[in-house]
């Protein structure tokens, strides 16, 4: 059974490198997801969001979606969200794991800001994405856009 889930407005996401692993055999996708982690929504202020980003620059950048970034001497540098640069006085609407926003992954200058919860599983979310393309008979699309590079 496929679950529709409701849609997230978020400019962009990021989920830690360690929330998803896959394997797919033939046209079944297994899922091994460490937790059962939460998508949720937190209102970033600009100049927190540039902390966030050199904590992951930090540990070689995570997956994201609807941003690219360089990493050059473990921070993040030439940040584009949406196609247009980051701005520290400006507010953010980010979409990622609950394990993250609570501060987890050493994430701590998450923590205190509030969250929007849709009671969405990541997990779900994963599964529902994939449904949608096999239910259409398409295959899943692998592009490569790199959205983290390494500027040195």
């Amino acid at each position: 059974m496929v679950t529709v889930l409701p849609p997230i407005s978020s400019l962009f996401s990021i989920t830690n490198s360690l929330v998803l692993k896959v394997s797919v055999r033939c046209t079944i996708s297994l899922f091994s997801i460490n937790f059962d982690n939460l998508i949720v929504l937190q209102k970033i202020e600009g100049k927190v969001f540039q902390q966030f980003l050199n904590h992951i620059s930090s540990r070689g950048g995570w997956p994201t979606a609807g941003m690219t970034w360089q990493i050059k001497n473990k921070e993040a540098i030439n940040v584009l969200i949406g196609r247009k640069p980051l701005l520290e006085t400006s507010t953010y609407t980010i979409a990622l794991v609950d394990y993250v926003a609570n501060g987890g992954d050493d994430c701590e200058m998450l923590k205190s800001i509030s969250q929007i919860n849709n009671g969405i599983l990541f997990r779900d979310a994963i599964i529902a994405y994939f449904s949608s393309f096999t239910k259409q008979g398409k295959k899943i699309p692998a592009i490569t856009e790199k959205r983290v590079s390494n500027a040195n």
